[in-house]
């Protein structure tokens, strides 16, 4: 999904210059929390290709926004959005309840990881980005004890979001947030077809469509 995520923001880029947001897989974050300090000797070149590569166009170093997707615990999936200007990082936990009355237990699960993912994410960004030097986008690395932690509370809206659910969610999330608001989120089945659309259509998807497909001049094979 993460994959898609990028390849629909490559439709929007006709260049390689500054772009908003990145998206990192979810292994990233699982690698992250298993090797702490010594990611980048024990993990190189996966986490090398996260980053950079021939398959990545742009320079990551001149993006805003790094997005990942988290899970705190079985089945309890968070969208971290860290945000490289305002040096801060956005929790969007979708177990949050609209009143944010359950908030405190929510940040108690991300106080154990928030800080590594952070200082891995800053270390990954300088050893594996090229240098930005000579744009205005220029967001240097900074100490992980400069920036803010804020969790936004009600992303579901009236909808009561179980952990199992929380995942789907949290893809809504990395996609529409845009680093300081949130969309109003549909139904579970309407955020479930919509991925799942996107998914089967997507451009490096080289399977058969479903004849059933609902599409325009559907191809045989997608290229």
């Amino acid at each position: 999904m993460m994959r898609l995520f990028q390849e629909l923001d490559d439709k929007i880029y006709l260049n390689s210059g500054p772009r908003l947001r990145h998206f990192l897989p979810a292994d990233w974050a699982t690698q992250a929390l298993e090797h702490g300090s010594n990611l980048i000797t024990e993990s190189s070149p996966v986490v090398r290709s996260m980053f950079s590569g021939p398959h990545i166009v742009y320079n990551v170093k001149l993006c805003r926004l790094v997005i990942a997707p988290v899970q705190c615990r079985k089945g309890e999936w968070s969208c971290y959005v860290w945000d490289f200007k305002e040096k801060r990082l956005n929790i969007l936990d979708p177990l949050i309840n609209q009143g944010g009355s359950n908030k405190q237990d929510a940040q108690n699960r991300h106080d154990s990881i928030k800080h590594v993912l952070l200082g891995a994410l800053i270390a990954c960004r300088s050893k594996y980005c090229s240098s930005s030097h000579g744009y205005d986008t220029d967001y240097q690395e900074s100490s992980s004890n400069e920036w803010s932690v804020i969790f936004l509370q009600g992303l579901g809206g009236k909808h009561v979001i179980r952990s199992y659910k929380s995942g789907i969610y949290m893809l809504h999330f990395a996609r529409e947030f845009d680093g300081t608001k949130l969309e109003s989120v549909g139904k579970i089945d309407e955020l479930w077809r919509g991925l799942l659309y996107k998914l089967l259509t997507m451009g490096s998807n080289t399977g058969r469509l479903p004849p059933t497909l609902p599409i325009q001049d559907r191809p045989n094979r997608l290229e």
